[in-house]
Formats: structure tokens, C-alpha cells, sequence
């Protein structure tokens, strides 16, 4: 990544809500042209484990390196996520954001991620009485994955992308955020199954961005045909994207 250095390169990493990530970029970054750094405030969720001061990972840092220095950048107006009262690209916070439910990722089986990630999958913990998730229903590819299309969407407008070279893809929410806003989308998956299984992922978002109005790949006589001819499967994507966030109780 530090090598791509054109006039219209910015190079974007993030920690993922790891402190031993985020020493590892703080190095990586550390001789990077024009670094800035912003951060995703995520509102609190419970998933997993007891709750213990200072301990929920709602926060993830975000090194940017770009090809101007801030005095050349002008800010543009925030309207969203912006809970702590942000206005503009000034403020360097993204607040307030909804770290994406499990049940909202692409699901895949345990043998078809096995075959991606290269070991079996663990499923989260349950008991008698409460179950976190129903993994009977298929794996998110990343248990850890929190980054909606929406707020991808936010961030790529605020660093003005035309093209995205991805190197991280997991579940294709970036690739989504890039289809959904008209913005060209290539990507470095990990082997061939995760190509093959990204590629499935984004043809099933194609189906319902040649539905919506607005999108840039909005056709009014191919919709009427993508609703009668896939209208099953529009209708699990529909319920997908309105997952909510599984509730689990403090003592859990």
C-alpha cells in the first residue's frame, strides 16, 4: 500500500478495535506522506462476555495517508453520524454509527468458510436458556466485522473516491457501499473461494440496486423483470438489511 504514491492516491487502513493492530499500523504509517487519522464511534452493543469497565470495543481508529496536506483539503458538510455535534470534515469523529448485526452479513456455511479462512469455524457461545446467535442459519465470514455500507458510503464521499482497491474485502460491505454510490470496486480476495463467494454476494446487491431509484444501476424495464423473475430472493435480502442487533442480557 505505502508504495502507491500518485497525486490521486489515499491510502486508508483501520484498526478494526484492536490495540495490537493499531500499534502494528501506527509503525506501518509511521514515515506515510500527509497522515491524518479519524476515529468511528460505534454505538454500544453487548454481544459477548460480562461487562467490565472500560471494556467495550465500540472504537476504531483509522489512519489515512493523502496526497495533499490539510491546509490544501477544504471540509465539507457532515449530515450524518455526527452525534457529538460534528458539522463538517473538521471534525475528525464519526459518532453515533450502528455497528452492523450479525444477522445483516452474508451468511455462509461452515464448510465453505472453512474452506476460505483455513480452519473450522467456531460458533459463538449458548446455553439452555438464551442463544446468541442461531448459527444453524449459516456463519458470518468475520464475527468481528462492524463497518456498514452506510458508513463506508459516508467515508469514501468525505475522501472524494472514484475507484477503490481493496485489499481487505471480507464480506464485501465496502464493495456494497461502492455499488450503491456509483464508485468502481476491485479487490484482493484471499483465495478463489472468497472471490467466488464475494461475487455472489454482489450480484444479489446488483438485484436490488436495479431496483431502487437512484441507484446508478437503476433500470425501470429490467426492475419490473428482476421483481417478477427474483422477487424470493429480494425479499431474504430486504429481511437481511433490516436484522436487528441480537439482544443479550448484562449478566450473559
Amino acid at each position: 500500500m505505502l508504495t502507491n504514491k500518485g497525486s490521486a492516491d489515499v491510502l486508508f487502513a483501520s484498526d478494526g478495535r484492536s490495540r495490537l493492530v493499531r500499534q502494528k499500523l501506527d509503525a506501518l504509517f509511521d514515515d506515510a506522506r500527509n497522515l491524518h487519522e479519524a476515529w468511528i464511534v460505534y454505538t454500544p452493543v453487548q454481544r459477548l462476555g460480562r461487562r467490565t469497565a472500560y471494556a467495550a470495543d465500540n472504537r476504531e481508529q483509522i489512519a489515512i495517508s493523502m496526497p495533499l496536506s490539510r491546509s490544501q483539503l477544504t471540509t465539507q458538510k457532515r449530515d450524518s453520524f455526527n452525534n457529538a455535534g460534528e458539522s463538517s470534515t473538521h471534525e475528525a469523529t464519526y459518532t453515533g454509527v450502528d455497528p452492523i448485526p450479525w444477522g445483516a452479513l452474508p451468511l455462509l456455511s461452515p464448510a465453505d468458510k472453512a474452506t476460505i479462512v483455513g480452519y473450522p469455524p467456531a460458533a459463538p457461545p449458548s446455553s439452555a436458556s438464551k442463544k446468541v446467535f442461531d448459527a444453524s442459519l449459516g456463519h458470518p465470514l468475520f464475527w468481528t466485522e462492524r463497518k456498514t455500507p452506510a458508513i463506508w458510503e459516508q467515508l469514501l464521499r468525505h475522501l472524494n473516491a472514484t475507484s477503490v482497491f481493496d485489499i481487505t474485502p471480507g464480506s464485501g460491505q465496502c464493495a456494497r457501499a461502492c455499488m450503491q454510490a456509483g464508485i468502481s470496486y476491485s479487490c484482493n480476495a484471499k483465495n478463489a473461494a472468497h472471490g467466488s463467494w464475494l461475487i455472489n454476494v454482489l450480484d444479489r446487491e446488483a438485484l436490488v440496486q436495479i431496483c431502487k431509484e437512484g441507484s446508478p444501476l437503476y433500470q425501470q424495464d429490467l426492475s419490473e423483470s428482476v421483481k417478477a423473475h427474483f422477487s424470493e430472493t429480494l425479499d431474504q435480502l430486504n429481511e437481511q438489511d433490516g436484522a436487528e442487533e441480537t439482544a443479550i442480557g448484562e449478566n450473559d
